[in-house]
């Protein structure tokens, strides 16, 4: 008896340089185990899809600190270049007054891609944000402006902070976020 195991690899290469600014060049399986792969371009932000947690603070302008964690901060690509991410804040005191946990819903529109590291899709993405959002501390909806960035060195787990800043009946106040992308049991 004896076993013969056939296999082809055809790759079909495509011309590299006609990947768009927020885009890299990928091998994607053509179907089944001997079909081969093909190349074609792939939005790098795609990579940062899915959960983040981490920790939200808001300083106020008394210089008093508002600290929350964040889990299962949910993060969808909207085009090449914008994420919209929705994070649900921990806070008991604002369930036990009003029945739910406050969530936050940020645009992240990125506005540079340093590239470095190991891989294609590796480096430090800088956003902007800008979003009208309605905030917990002051229970009403105000503009958050501010920026941060992705940070994809170690692309098991790459990191994400930002700042933004928002005025309110004349107060201003700072918020700071800091964390990864990974699921968490909070």
């Amino acid at each position: 008896m004896f076993l013969l195991i056939y296999s082809s690899c055809t790759i079909e290469v495509s011309e590299s340089s006609n990947c768009e600014e927020w885009e890299f060049l990928d091998n994607v399986p053509q179907g089944g185990l001997f079909d081969g792969v093909r190349w074609e371009c792939r939005p790098v932000l795609e990579q940062f899809e899915g959960f983040w947690k981490g920790q939200i603070d808001t300083v106020l302008e008394s210089g008093d600190l508002y600290s929350q964690e964040v889990c299962y901060g949910d993060s969808n690509l909207i085009d090449d270049s914008t994420i919209k991410l929705n994070f649900r804040l921990i806070d008991d005191d604002y369930f036990q007054e009003y029945g739910v946990y406050p969530e936050y819903e940020l645009i992240l529109d990125f506005i540079n891609w340093n590239r470095g590291g190991s891989s294609n899709f590796s480096g430090t993405f800088e956003f902007v944000i800008d979003s009208n959002v309605f905030d917990p501390i002051v229970q009403n909806t105000v503009s958050y402006y501010g920026s941060g960035q992705i940070n994809n060195f170690n692309s098991s787990n790459p990191s994400l902070e930002f700042s933004f800043e928002y005025v309110f009946e004349g107060a201003t106040y700072t918020t700071y976020f800091d964390g990864c992308k990974t699921g968490c049991g909070c």
